[in-house]
């Protein structure tokens, strides 16, 4: 979780959920949002996991924030894993959300934890890197390219035959942030939610799924700090991700997301 072990079972300031770019992938060691926010805040605790998604963010605030209940929370949102997906299929996560008083005391479970992470899950990622290198060793049979007209003709659809979008669900999303920001409020702390910068959004395309999100967070009590708006403010927005492209955020990039939330949350304390 990229946490201080010191942290984990308190005192702290302030505690992160969220996905990959709350751990830092693509930037070195010290570097991430979080990384800039623990050096101003050194109480600083991370309980991101890569990968995971809303249910999966609500268990980690479950299990690891509600015990230490800090001043502020921090729930970093990526549009695309809004939506819970196969999370929705697992019983467990499904009763983080059903039911507000459901814990595994995870807080008090690390060896548990660890075990499992060293047993199985690591073996399982190995194995999956193993089976992608395998498949991209192989060479690409003829019969399975496609044709550039074949390509084109996928592109020129008529209107008429384009499937419109179905407008994204997020009713799970909504609940799960209303369920935590309820929690925070109850013991007297805030809760801010960080809607991380994707690429194609903050260079100006249109994307429903982003337009959801902000209404449900504008609809609910939590602070938000909008990293999409924030990048695209900025006179270059290509140079704050890696390699210009779509890609994760740079260092450079983490650095203006973090003083934004730190901006935030000074903001709040001067009132």
């Amino acid at each position: 979780s990229n946490t201080p072990p010191a942290l984990t079972s308190g005192p702290a300031d302030i505690a992160v959920v969220g996905e990959s770019l709350a751990l830092g992938h693509c930037v070195p060691p010290g570097k991430s949002a979080v990384d800039v926010i623990r050096k101003q805040i050194p109480r600083t605790a991370n309980f991101g996991v890569a990968g995971s998604r809303v249910l999966s963010h609500l268990g980690a605030f479950r299990e690891y924030v509600e015990p230490l209940q800090p001043p502020a929370g921090l729930w970093f949102v990526n549009i695309n894993y809004a939506h819970p997906r196969e999370e929705a299929d697992q019983p467990v996560l499904r009763r983080y959300l059903e039911d507000p008083t459901f814990s595994q005391d995870l807080i008090h479970r690390q060896d548990e934890v660890d075990s499992m992470v060293r047993d199985i899950v690591v073996p399982a990622i190995a194995k999956e890197d193993e089976k992608l290198r395998q498949e991209l060793a192989q060479p690409v049979p003829l019969q399975r390219l496609v044709k550039l007209r074949e390509v084109r003709s996928l592109i020129d659809l008529s209107p008429a035959l384009r499937r419109p979008t179905p407008p994204p669900d997020l009713s799970r999303f909504d609940a799960a942030i209303r369920l935590a920001a309820r929690t925070v409020d109850a013991w007297g702390g805030r809760l801010i939610v960080v809607i991380l910068p994707n690429y194609g959004v903050a260079l100006g395309g249109r994307n429903a799924r982003y337009d959801e999100v902000v209404d449900v967070l504008n609809a609910a009590p939590v602070e938000v700090v909008n990293g999409v708006a924030l990048f695209a403010a900025q006179p270059d927005v290509r140079s704050l991700y890696t390699l210009r492209i779509d890609n994760p955020p740079r260092q450079k990039g983490h650095a203006l997301l973090a003083n934004a939330i730190l901006t935030a949350l000074r903001h709040e304390e001067a009132k």
